[in-house]
């Protein structure tokens, strides 16, 4: 990350950029979408490690200083309009329907790998790569995300003539729409009552994606940060660390890149493989035969001909793309389950609470369960399915959970998926 000092000698101390912002957010008429908040500041950042870079020595005194820097945004004044703006980016990135690679959560892995195994299997040999955009937050050009979501939006407008998003105002499990036409409030008298359409109003907001754009560039240009001294920094390289529109940044961007560089394939190749990505994390499947040069297609791929510099690809676990295992077996076929490092019997990573624990009894149930189904969802086939739930209940076991409780877990399992392999499982436990 790259940052400017703001002395506060020269350039004014938070209550000085707060009252400035007061003013731009006035002008710019932002307040009637989110008040801003007069009270607010800026938050102290500090830094996550990624535990694949320090769990190993070996690789810790390599990537040591590749420490993921975070600022939240808790007391921004403008928090409750960049958390609006953030859902709608998200959602627009989310329904993009170019050729591009987004995955938009990792339930979706199986899935995408089955279609893999219909597409890529019926041509040949299936091969697959995994790779991450090395330093894709600090390193995204500002340009590209400027360009890449002005551009994105430009070809919404023009292929479906939407205005914008409509964002809940308070309700987070309920999901934007688009803005097809201005939202209107028509009532009704009849006799002693009025009918009143369109309840959503309240309930709603209606952001153009001019508003958005225009929020996006201030989002972009005001990360400031503050210093435990009290010195405030501005972040001026990469995507804006903890600001909610950073996610859509990088999905935007990145599928804008994808885009542009899909077009300079031709159709035979583009039937040769499928490429995934979710954040920075990228999965290629492709036919492995004398027809075409996959070779070189994987070479330049690697290269970074796909993403603009610095952005540039470096090699990932190759058996794992997210939280799913998968391999190749003999007979052409992709097995997969979920990733758990602690299968073999050996604690490498520790997830959950100990049942002795003073949480409630019902949430380690409920904890136990949940893992469980999630095994169930993330595994390609019964064998897969058997053997990754015993690798996980004995994990459990390991922490001292009850056998009857263990069992319990499995029938529910059984009964409200349909799946018997969940009763051998039970029997086993």
């Amino acid at each position: 990350m790259e940052t400017n000092r703001m002395e506060n000698q020269a350039q004014g101390n938070e209550k000085d950029l707060v009252k400035l912002w007061k003013r731009i957010y006035k002008e710019r008429g932002w307040k009637k979408y989110a008040p801003f908040r007069t009270q607010g500041g800026f938050n102290r950042p500090y830094i996550l490690f990624k535990a694949k870079n320090v769990t190993d020595l070996t690789t810790r005194v390599q990537k040591w200083m590749k420490a993921r820097p975070i600022s939240p945004g808790t007391k921004h004044p403008m928090r409750r309009l960049l958390h609006l703006a953030g859902r709608a980016w998200s959602f627009i990135t989310a329904n993009l329907k170019g050729p591009n690679f987004i995955i938009n959560h990792g339930e979706q892995v199986p899935e995408i790998l089955g279609n893999i195994q219909m597409t890529i299997g019926k041509q040949g040999k299936i091969r697959t790569k995994v790779w991450d955009i090395e330093s894709c937050y600090p390193n995204m050009p500002r340009e590209i995300i400027r360009f890449s979501l002005r551009d994105l939006v430009k070809q919404i407008k023009n292929q479906n003539a939407y205005m914008g998003v409509r964002v809940p105002k308070f309700a987070t499990t309920k999901t934007c729409k688009w803005i097809n036409t201005p939202k209107r409030r028509v009532t009704r008298q009849g006799s002693h009552e009025v009918h009143q359409e369109n309840t959503e109003r309240v309930k709603t907001v209606d952001m153009p994606f001019e508003v958005l754009l225009d929020v996006m560039e201030f989002a972009l240009n005001n990360a400031i940060v503050k210093m435990p001294d009290g010195t405030l920094l501005r972040q001026t390289k990469g995507i804006p660390m903890g600001d909610p529109l950073s996610p859509a940044m990088t999905i935007g961007a990145c599928a804008w890149m994808e885009e542009e560089w899909m077009q300079q394939i031709d159709e035979d190749t583009k039937r040769k493989f499928v490429a995934k990505r979710y954040m920075d994390d990228i999965l290629v499947a492709y036919v492995e035969d004398q027809t075409w040069d996959h070779e070189r297609f994987c070479a330049d791929l690697e290269k970074s001909e796909c993403y603009v510099p610095p952005l540039k690809l470096e090699p990932g676990r190759q058996d794992i793309f997210l939280e799913t295992a998968l391999r190749v077996d003999e007979n052409n076929i992709i097995r997969y389950k979920i990733k758990n490092d602690n299968e073999d019997g050996e604690t490498r990573v520790w997830r959950y609470q100990h049942f002795c624990s003073h949480t409630p009894y019902i949430q380690k149930r409920m904890v136990l369960t949940n893992c469980l189904l999630k095994v169930h969802k993330m595994a390609g086939d019964n064998e897969m399915r058997y053997y990754s739930a015993m690798a996980k209940i004995n994990e459990f076991k390991k922490l001292g959970y009850p056998r009857h409780m263990v069992k319990a877990a499995c029938a529910y399992i059984a009964a409200t998926q349909g799946e018997r392999t969940w009763l051998d499982i039970r029997d086993h436990a």
